[in-house]
């Protein structure tokens, strides 16, 4: 396939003359051999960059786009002694061959304190990478920062998730590269930090002197910063075309599933956020075994027959773009509607946490209050949200609940029998990484005199109460996925089962399909465990679905509360405001303003 039919395979309706094509990735497969086997992470991946062009590549857990983005630069770990065939161009010459080609490729990495040098400060990393120190303010402004904004001596772990990232950003846009390649920009933010980190991105765009390529399983994203995207699920490209247009009208069921997994403001409260088919995300497993057909068609609602074949890219229909599928206009491409829950009893008035007039400062930080006043009580059964931005105090709070941080004031009680247990926002880093996850689910027993089969047996019942395998009690967190760890600290809870239930941001490094599986879980466990939660979060809509009411926090003082529906449609506060405006404005799609 030449550079032509790229640029026109990638969307007809924007045809790229060759001339103008800066990254041509052709053909691109990719096998890596892991212990359980070799696996097939990208087969016959192929898309264009022109010069100055903004493209999304959109995919779920497992749709390969970490090992796409390593596979670009020549950084596949050896270990996994990768087999990869076709091509990644970048103004027509192989690009992993070629260090000074690599300069003209700027990567903003996920997230993670680890990529930043954590014995060198903030300045003095940017002065390395710049090509002139003068660049500097220069390389600030374009990532959103000034000298007032990032403390230049501090090192990295004294730097918030959004500076980090915004530094990360700089760094990437350091040596002023043709392209700059951006993966998941915004992970782990809250909803006004990731909403004013795109704005950023969008106005690189804007100035037109750098092509984007967008790695990332969100598709507000997406559509507020570009606007050519492709959909992979599994490995391989199964739909294109116009970002908006895309989004809009998909063609493919997985693409539809994908935006229609975000929660929304409005979403019936009594009814499951997705079909129990659709909330099953691919594996590595299953995208080797898939490789003989759609790896979609085990939850597709159209799935005949036909899909063990494997489906090639065609006019898309519904928009002017091309898809891998079969069934594209089948009437039984829609899955049908999400069953109800079962009705919600009434909460019982016997609290299970009464906090009074508590407040807290930290021993660094003595003469400030990072929570005051704070009066708080939750019935069994009851679910309360805490919702507000970065620095409002939700974490703190939480873990005062849980017993972690005593008060510097006021008073914690625990009127009924049992201790809280508490997810983490980041599922993995909690998990230990020695231990078998039956080990670290079963820890909560041991020492109870129970016999080994008697063990073995609550930790595969708890198991199943997070939705997971037997067979995942033999792994360790490496081997596991972000949603599959926070699953594993669900079972971890819940095989003892406590008197409260805190979720301290449990869906903030999830996406999509996965974040509505976990969120839907957490509601069906609200019914069958008759659990108690507080649940803190940024996210309105979540809030809303989850909880019988809502608690806003700001600068670690409570500004409102009342029943959710109240607090989601009608708030009165400055954060409420603009927790509700952002939740509606994702759910459009038009989170930063689309282009």
């Amino acid at each position: 396939m030449g550079f032509d039919a790229l640029a026109e395979g990638m969307s007809p309706t924007a045809t790229v003359p060759p001339s103008d094509l800066l990254l041509c990735v052709e053909a691109l497969t990719v096998v890596l051999h892991r212990v359980q086997g070799p696996e097939v992470v990208l087969r016959d991946v192929s898309f264009t960059v022109a010069s100055g062009e903004a493209v999304a590549l959109v995919g779920e857990t497992s749709a390969g786009l970490p090992e796409l983005l390593l596979t670009m630069l020549g950084l596949l770990p050896d270990q996994l002694r990768p087999r990869v065939t076709g091509s990644v161009r970048i103004a027509g010459k192989p690009l992993a061959r070629s260090a000074a080609l690599r300069n003209q490729v700027g990567v903003m990495f996920r997230d993670d304190p680890m990529l930043l040098d954590p014995n060198v400060r903030a300045g003095r990393q940017l002065a390395r990478r710049a090509r002139r120190r003068r660049d500097i303010p220069g390389l600030l402004a374009s990532a959103g920062l000034d000298a007032k904004s990032i403390d230049l001596l501090a090192y990295p772990h004294q730097l918030s998730t959004e500076q980090r990232q915004r530094l990360m950003l700089a760094l990437a846009l350091a040596r002023h590269p043709a392209l700059l390649v951006l993966e998941e920009p915004g992970a782990g933010l809250d909803a006004v930090g990731r909403a004013a980190l795109l704005r950023t991105i969008a106005a690189i765009r804007d100035r037109g002197t750098t092509a984007i390529l967008l790695l990332t399983a969100d598709v507000a994203a997406a559509a507020a910063v570009t606007r050519r995207a492709a959909v992979l699920h599994a490995g391989r490209v199964v739909e294109t075309g116009q970002t908006a247009d895309l989004l809009a009208r998909p063609a493919h069921p997985l693409t539809e599933a994908i935006v229609n997994a975000p929660v929304r403001l409005t979403a019936d409260r009594g009814q499951r956020l997705l079909p129990v088919v659709l909330e099953r995300v691919v594996s590595g497993a299953a995208r080797t075994a898939a490789s003989e057909g759609c790896a979609f068609r085990g939850p597709c609602p159209a799935g005949s027959n036909r899909c063990a074949q494997l489906p090639p890219l065609g006019p898309a229909g519904l928009h002017g773009g091309q898809v891998a599928c079969w069934n594209v206009n089948s009437p039984a491409r829609r899955p049908p509607p999400p069953p109800r829950w079962q009705p919600l009893g009434p909460s019982a008035v016997a609290p299970v946490l009464r906090l009074d007039e508590v407040s807290f400062r930290f021993a660094e930080r003595p003469r400030s209050l990072a929570l005051s006043g704070i009066g708080l009580r939750i019935g069994d059964r009851e679910t309360i949200a805490i919702v507000g931005s970065t620095g409002a105090g939700k974490s703190t709070l939480l873990r005062i609940a849980a017993g972690l941080l005593r008060p510097s004031s006021g008073r914690r009680a625990y009127p009924s029998t049992g201790l809280p247990q508490m997810l983490q926002p980041n599922p993995l880093a909690a998990l230990p990484p020695w231990r078998t996850v039956g080990d670290i689910v079963g820890e909560r027993i041991s020492g109870r005199g129970l016999s080994n089969a008697e063990r073995v047996t609550r930790i595969e019942e708890a198991l199943a109460l997070a939705q997971l395998q037997p067979e995942l009690a033999a792994a360790r967190p490496a081997d596991l996925n972000q949603a599959q760890a926070q699953r594993v600290g669900i079972a971890r809870a819940l095989i003892s089962p406590p008197s409260l239930l805190l979720c301290d941001e449990p869906l903030g490094l999830l996406e999509g399909r996965a974040a509505a599986a976990v969120l839907n879980l957490l509601a069906g466990l609200r019914r069958t465990m008759r659990l108690a939660m507080l649940y803190a979060t940024d996210d309105l809509a979540a809030a809303r679905y989850l909880a019988d009411r809502i608690i806003v926090l700001e600068d670690g003082k409570i500004v409102e509360q009342g029943p959710a529906d109240s607090i989601a449609f009608n708030p009165q506060s400055r954060t409420g405001r603009a927790l509700r405006d952002l939740a509606i404005a994702r759910a459009a799609f038009d989170a930063v303003g689309a282009p």
